[in-house]
């Protein structure tokens, strides 16, 4: 299940990539914010949250479609592990819509560097607390790290300026009309 999540967080990743990219190079001076970036991040975040949520609650019957075949034992791991790595899922949604917006504005060092502690997150996971809770450790250890991998994203976001506001507004502030991506920030020149 998390793999679908994820795929539907890559997928809203790489379509703001473009759209934010234009706004970026179009501004001048530091932005107060994304518009349509901001109804992303909002968007994907809420629907993916509920999603991994109904996952969550309904993880016997998601369990027996992705993993049809598994004996009782199995089945009670698959469904523990699933519960645990949906959290990581919401992380890894608003690092990859977060790294395509710091990457919009020409900072690629951060999202290169997002994979060291994560690394190192695991890897401790599994040599410090594998022997002893097994599994459960990496499962764990993915959650934290991809949390980690997050919160890398946050210098390079202070460095742009950019502000995040959640927004569900659709509405461009000129037109009125449902195209609040066509325009970066409110006090942009048009």
């Amino acid at each position: 299940m998390n793999v679908v999540l994820a795929l539907i967080a890559d997928a809203m990743a790489r379509s703001v990539t473009p759209v934010t990219a234009r706004q970026a190079a179009e501004e001048t001076g530091k932005c107060s914010g994304h518009r349509s970036f901001n109804v992303a991040l909002t968007v994907t975040m809420v629907i993916l949250g509920v999603i991994a949520i109904l996952a969550g609650i309904f993880t016997g019957p998601v369990t027996a479609v992705i993993a049809p075949g598994f004996g009782p034992e199995q089945t009670e791991i698959t469904e523990h592990l699933m519960r645990i790595v949906l959290l990581a899922t919401v992380f890894i949604a608003g690092t990859n819509l977060i790294a395509s917006l710091v990457q919009a504005h020409g900072r690629f060092a951060w999202s290169a560097l997002e994979g060291v502690p994560f690394n190192i997150v695991m890897i401790a996971a599994a040599g410090l607390f594998g022997p002893v809770y097994g599994i459960e450790a990496l499962a764990w250890g993915f959650v934290i790290g991809s949390a980690l991998r997050l919160t890398f994203q946050i210098p390079p976001l202070r460095a742009v300026g950019t502000k995040l506001r959640p927004s569900f507004d659709l509405k461009d502030p000129v037109s009125g009309k449902s195209r609040a991506w066509l325009h970066p920030c409110s006090w942009a020149p048009r």
